[in-house]
Formats: C-alpha cells, structure tokens, sequence
C-alpha cells in the first residue's frame, strides 16, 4: 500500500519504459492493471479523486501519443524502483527504447513544470541506473547532456494514425 509523504523529501525523477512494443499504443490504466497483477496497492485516501488508478506504481504516464495520465499523487511514495521510491518521481513512457515526439515533449516539460512546482531541480535518472534494468531503454545522462534531445536510434519514426 502506498504512503503519505512530504513533497520536500523529493528530490529526483526515476524515468522508465513500460517494456511494451515500440510504436504500439498501450493506456495508463492498462499498466495499472498489470501493477494490479503484482499486487500494488494505492493508498486513495491520500489525494481522493486525483486519478482513478488503483494499483499504478508510477505518478505519471507517458502514452503513445504524449498524453500525459496521473497516476500516484506526488505526496504518495511511489512503487517504480526498489530502495529509491521515497524521494523519488516515477515517470513511464510507453514503448521500450523508441518514443514518439510527442512522448519527448511531454517528458520535458513534464519535468520542467515539476522543478517549477517543488522550486528545485531535480536530478534525473533512468531505472537503468538504480537497478540491473534495461528500462527506460535509453541513456538518461546522456539525453540531458544532448540538452534534452533524443537521440535519432530513441526517436519513433513510424506515423500512426497522423499523431506524429
């Protein structure tokens, strides 16, 4: 079951993949039902109606088409990465290692519009980092070294469905 936290005490985003098919549309509450099949359990008491999601692990998701969905309130502890869930903002991009435009837009100004709600840049880090993971499929260090800018082997060319 998630816990209450203090917004001060974050102080980094923990970026991921959901492992699904590159190029192929899958929904936040299509991972909230696989969280469910592992047993995650949102505590809703803490932010009622903040988003309906029961069992995501993650405060935000990324789908295909940049969508931005809430999943946990900030003030709920997420469950995304093992031994860093505390201080940390989980973020999941649908795909695996290629993402839409949309989906990069989304993820930037995202964590912008984060660091200007906590007052504080946050350090950015991809799951790969904290664990032996291949999630988020890309380097994160070296995206924000590019200054934010994917890497033409991360960016989805395929258009679908005139999204892209």
């Amino acid at each position: 079951m998630g816990a209450r936290r203090d917004i001060n005490s974050i102080n980094s985003v923990v970026i991921h993949c959901a492992a699904t098919p590159n190029g192929r549309a899958y929904s936040a509450e299509q991972i909230d039902q696989w969280h469910k099949e592992r047993n995650f359990q949102r505590d809703m008491s803490i932010s009622p109606g903040y988003s309906p999601l029961q069992h995501i692990g993650y405060h935000f998701v990324i789908e295909l088409d940049g969508t931005l969905k809430r999943g946990r309130p900030l003030e709920e502890v997420g469950a995304h990465a093992y031994g860093h869930n505390q201080a940390s903002i989980g973020i999941c991009m649908v795909g695996t290692d290629q993402f839409a435009l949309a989906q990069w837009h989304t993820l930037l100004k995202l964590i912008q519009g984060l660091e200007a709600h906590l007052d504080m840049m946050l350090s950015l880090y991809g799951h790969n980092q904290l664990s032996s993971k291949i999630c988020p499929g890309f380097d994160v260090p070296a995206w924000v070294k590019r200054k934010f800018r994917p890497l033409d082997k991360h960016l989805l060319e395929e258009v679908f469905n005139g999204l892209v």
